[in-house]
């Protein structure tokens, strides 16, 4: 799964990365990434509900505190920058022409945890379901937390540099749900 961090890479994102084997996922909300899943194709339903919920979770939907959403999936060749006459696509949207797969009643919610990738220690940040193997992770929604409060515990934590931490977190204030493996003290 490739997602875009903001308009320009969601434009780059699309444009270089999306075939005709994937999938492309958005929350039905304004300002959330562009997903790619690579070989969607072959993805099985769950991958496919991850997606959206990543897309979900790092939408402004979070900004808002809203508990639940709703995301889609959708075939590449669905995907365009083309306009309809007289309309205009700003930098990183997309037009979706077709049958959008939805999820909906999806729960705002994410975990971050430490996880073994290639050979590599890894601090990772998406639906629970994908840090299943963490034995540190916290689960996290809106709240009323600061996310630099969090993003620098859990850094010294998981002894990372605090930027790693920063950067894979969703864009506003949080809540701790659950610790696993961890004792944050927040």
């Amino acid at each position: 799964m490739l997602a875009g961090k903001d308009a320009r890479t969601n434009d780059q994102l699309v444009k270089k990365h999306l075939t005709s084997a994937d999938r492309y996922a958005h929350a039905d909300v304004h300002g959330a990434p562009s997903v790619v899943i690579k070989d969607g194709a072959n993805a099985s339903p769950e991958e496919l509900r991850e997606a959206c919920l990543f897309a979900l979770g790092h939408s402004k939907a979070w900004n808002a505190g809203a508990r639940e959403g709703s995301a889609y999936w959708v075939l590449p060749d669905q995907v365009s920058k083309t306009p309809n006459p007289g309309e205009f696509v700003p930098r990183g949207a997309f037009i979706i022409r077709g049958k959008r797969n939805y999820e909906h009643h999806l729960p705002l919610e994410l975990a971050i945890g430490e996880i073994e990738h290639q050979g590599a220690r890894k601090v990772m940040c998406g639906p629970r379901s994908t840090l299943s193997g963490s034995s540190k992770l916290v689960v996290i929604s809106p709240g009323d937390l600061k996310r630099s409060r969090l993003s620098s515990t859990l850094a010294k934590t998981l002894k990372v540099p605090e930027e790693e931490v920063s950067k894979i977190m969703p864009p506003g204030d949080i809540q701790i749900v659950e610790e696993v493996g961890l004792s944050l003290g927040l």
